[in-house]
């Protein structure tokens, strides 16, 4: 019993090392996330006829983000999104493909033709380290009216 198990363990261990550092959610066994290395910040800029949430993510020394994994949903429906980082084109050895990716930072702007109760923002991003580690997709959901509610009520609570 115990030489089975041994030999599962082994062809298990096998098979891990040999698809190490693919990204697609078939080989989630080798996808981690309890130490992402992403972190979010959005800020919302005021117009007179639109709404601009400038999205920030950090990203960790020695990681990146796939630019083609990020997906950002909005209700309502966004404008317009904008990439304000270069992506720079890497080649995975693993996948045997070119792709672009950020570095230390990824800063976008979605532009929202108002913003109301209910109005939400959603986020999703997926990246890997240099060590070929590879992160499960991370999602942020950002409350608009909130922070609509936030800025036409100021600081000190006196409405703008």
């Amino acid at each position: 019993m115990t030489k089975k198990l041994f030999i599962a363990l082994a062809i298990l261990a096998l098979h891990l090392q040999l698809n190490a550092g693919q990204v697609e959610a078939s080989h989630a066994s080798m996808l981690h996330d309890s130490t992402s290395p992403f972190k979010l910040n959005h800020t919302e800029t005021l117009s007179k006829n639109t709404r601009i949430v400038h999205i920030r993510w950090q990203i960790g020394l020695g990681s990146y983000i796939y630019k083609h994994r990020v997906r950002i949903k909005t209700a309502p429906h966004a404008d317009s999104i904008e990439y304000l980082s270069d992506a720079v084109v890497i080649w995975d050895e693993n996948l045997e493909d070119n792709f672009e990716v950020f570095f230390k930072e990824l800063n976008l702007d979605v532009s929202i033709p108002y913003i109301a109760d209910g109005s939400e923002l959603e986020v999703t991003i997926q990246g890997c380290s240099n060590k070929g580690v590879c992160f499960l997709p991370q999602t942020e959901k950002v409350d608009l009216g909130r922070m609509l509610h936030h800025v036409e009520r100021g600081v000190d609570g006196t409405q703008r």
